[in-house]
């Protein structure tokens, strides 16, 4: 299985899809993933806000639709490894 690591650059596509009206989804090697999309709001600072879900490989997620803006994110993800990048309907 292919695995990538979230750098500075994944963070550019990914902002890029989002902001795109895509959702995405970050699958892990052992079948749990990290769902994001666009929160369709801004906070008090004026950047946006994106919503993320954690969902575990078998059962309900375990966070859901969490607001953060984008430093948040990427500071959560950067140097994680997935086996999946993955644009979805959701």
């Amino acid at each position: 299985m292919t695995t990538f690591t979230f750098t500075p650059e994944t963070s550019h596509k990914l902002l890029q899809d989002l902001n795109n009206g895509h959702t995405v989804k970050l699958a892990k090697a052992n079948g749990s993933a990290v769902i994001l999309r666009d929160g369709i709001d801004i906070d008090e600072f004026g950047d946006n806000i994106y919503r993320m879900t954690i969902q575990p490989a078998q059962g309900e997620p375990i966070v859901k639709r969490v607001p953060m803006n984008a430093t948040d994110m990427f500071h959560f993800l950067m140097f994680e490894k997935f086996t999946q990048y993955e644009i979805t309907n959701n």
